[in-house]
């Protein structure tokens, strides 16, 4: 080789080192900015390992120039250092991608839909359509971003110039509205068909409605600067959809809501899964409703539904796709469950049914689905099903502590859950859980749950048919008793820290049976929370219950009695006690009725005392006994209208 091909040759060595080296170099900054990404996560071992890394790419600076005129040096320092390379690149890519995966969980924006809907023999077809019509809206004051985008839409298609508008107090009476021809045309949100299609009345109404124009907008979220360092709530929204991937403003019935309670400090954990049934009264309506409907007012209607009945803060929110459960399941290669009896239900895509059988057994994703879904089998309805959503959560929480520690798994899981979940966590929030769970398995022997306080909670009530006024329907609810929410509230603070509970343990045991706590808030009987006296409702529905108690003593709920039958003595008697405003007229019947016996009642058996306004009363009045100018005789008593 001549002089100036080694000269040549020497050139193309350093430029080849140089290269590898401010290639090297890059590769692995890359991997200590995504190291810091991971924040609260080991932050010792990666302070250390950043050092270690500077301290290579240092010697690999300082090796540069010997191994230019060494080859034998020079191989060795090529295979090490792109050796080191592909494993940083690795590095980072797992690192990043399992980042990024984990700052999807909290979406920062919301596609927040809105459509003009109207009755599908209508003859509007778009927006310019609407001319000389009633529009219906809800009030202003019921939910925020509804608002906003509505009056939004109002003024972007100058619909007040020729329409009027009509203002309804919920969904509810919107609909009815529309329904009964009040109005032309309804703003509703883009969920409206899944929101309603659970209610007799509105089963159809993907046939029976048609929207004729819907917008779009881009909407904020908010996220929770709290600190999981501290003892915290969790608000679960359980999403019922066929879809893989849960969009961020999907909302309708919260058909599963699920309280947790953590504290870090003592590593224990409360749950509670509220009926969605509960009667409740509802933040953004104003008034009692299930507390299903709040979630027709998005999560934080439904959070201050909550908090206000209570008595707590919720710190979080998580909605979770119940599909997702079915993948991670799956993922984590079963969980171990005693199921309580056989169940049969619709799988995730509602295109075929899975059964399982009563007894302890694994269960795949979509058995387990089965298990966290199904209530229409159950003894107890939604009540047993939140006791079986907390069993599976249980038995994931075991899972996951075996399995967890597989970093692939681990990623998987992470994919799944980025996908069909969005909650107010910040990123920095949920690598801290890093932490925590890291506490749990090396205190726990066998099972993450080991070594976990789980106290499981209860709300206890009695299920009964209350008149809606809206909906012109019985429908019914679960009332909920006022010492099981307080026995609730008191165990979610005690284990928040905010108070200091002295209570008194109780438990089940038979010799033929294993030992069983009893949750707190479980009782065969109490008083109803802010509400009571239920007399029987004339319901046309099927379902009604007419055996309901003339009377609930001890309690403050009161529901309208059936009045029809009775004598005016008997309702002025029992509507002053109550404080009802009553107008009273006549009617002309024969002798087959009594006289002042009652004919009818504008307000239907069942109602909620404290939802409506004056009671109008039909009276007896026998024609025999009366002379001619009674006909139009008509008589008023006010009572105490407070």
């Amino acid at each position: 080789m001549t002089r100036i091909e080694k000269i040549e040759k020497k050139k193309k060595n350093k430029k080849f080192i140089n290269a590898l080296t401010l290639g090297f170099t890059i590769i692995t900054l890359f991997l200590i900015y995504n190291l810091s990404l991971l924040g609260p996560i080991e932050p010792i071992l990666r302070i250390i390992l950043i050092l270690i890394l500077l301290l290579i790419v240092l010697r690999c600076f300082i090796s540069r120039p010997i191994v230019i005129h060494n080859q034998k040096k020079r191989k060795r320092f090529i295979y090490s250092y792109l050796l080191l390379s592909l494993l940083f690149i690795i590095l980072s890519i797992y690192i990043f991608m399992a980042y990024t995966s984990v700052n999807a969980f909290h979406k920062q924006t919301s596609n927040y839909s809105i459509h003009l809907v109207t009755l599908k023999d209508s003859s509007l077809q778009k927006v310019n359509d609407i001319k000389k019509k009633k529009i219906g809206l809800i009030q202003e004051n019921n939910s925020d971003n509804f608002t906003q985008f509505y009056l939004e839409i109002i003024n972007q298609e100058k619909l007040l110039e020729q329409n009027e508008v009509e203002e309804y107090e919920d969904y509810q009476a919107l609909l009815q509205a529309l329904y009964e021809k009040q109005v032309d045309v309804i703003f509703l949100p883009e969920n409206y068909i899944s929101m309603f299609s659970s209610i007799a009345t509105y089963k159809n109404i993907k046939k029976e409605t048609k929207s004729i124009y819907t917008n779009t907008k881009k909407i904020l979220n908010t996220a929770s600067n709290s600190s999981i360092e501290k003892p915290f709530t969790v608000l679960i929204m359980g999403i019922d959809s066929t879809s893989d991937v849960l969009t961020s403003n999907e909302t309708g019935n919260s058909d599963t809501l699920q309280i947790l309670s953590f504290n870090p400090n003592t590593l224990s954990l409360t749950m509670l899964s509220i009926p969605r049934d509960s009667y409740v009264n509802i933040s953004c309506m104003n008034k009692k409703n299930k507390i299903t409907h709040a979630g027709w007012y998005g999560e934080s209607c439904v959070e201050q539904t909550i908090e206000n009945f209570l008595d707590i803060d919720i710190d979080y929110y998580i909605k979770v796709n119940f599909k997702a459960l079915v993948h991670i399941v799956n993922q984590l290669g079963g969980i171990e469950v005693e199921v309580p009896k056989d169940l049969c239900t619709d799988n995730s895509n509602r295109t075929g049914q899975v059964c399982i059988k009563k007894g302890k057994q694994t269960l795949n994703g979509e058995e387990a689905l089965v298990l966290a879904r199904n209530r229409k089998q159950l003894t107890n309805g939604d009540i047993d099903r939140g006791l079986n959503q907390q069993l599976v959560m249980k038995a994931i929480l075991n899972a996951a502590g075996e399995k967890i520690k597989n970093i692939s798994t681990m990623y998987q899981l992470i994919d799944i859950l980025s996908n069909n979940i969005d909650t107010n966590f910040t990123t920095e929030q949920i690598l801290s859980f890093y932490n925590v769970g890291k506490n749990i398995i090396q205190k726990s022997q066998k099972k993450a749950t080991d070594s976990l306080h789980i106290q499981p909670l209860y709300l206890s009530g009695e299920g009964m048919y209350i008149y809606d006024q809206a909906m012109k329907l019985n429908l019914y609810n679960y009332v909920l008793y006022d010492e099981s929410i307080q026995a609730v509230s008191d165990a979610i603070q005690e284990n928040l820290g905010i108070k200091k509970i002295t209570r008194i343990k109780t438990f089940a045991w038979s010799i033929d049976e294993d030992y069983h706590t009893i949750p707190i808030g479980k009782m065969s009987e109490g008083n109803f929370s802010n509400a009571g006296d239920l007399s029987s409702s004339n319901s046309n529905s099927s379902n009604n219950k007419n055996n309901q108690q003339e009377e609930k003593k001890e309690a403050n709920l009161v529901f309208l009695p059936n009045f029809v039958g009775k004598d005016k003595s008997y309702v002025e008697k029992w509507c002053s006690s109550n404080h009802i405003y009553v107008v009273y007229s006549y009617q002309n019947v024969d002798s087959t009725y009594m006289q002042n016996q009652v004919l009818s009642q504008n307000v239907s058996a069942g109602t909620d005392i404290r939802t409506m306004g004056s009671l109008k009363i039909t009276l007896a009045n026998i024609i025999e006994n009366k002379s001619p100018s009674q006909d139009s005789e008509k008589e008023e008593n006010t009572v105490n209208t407070n």
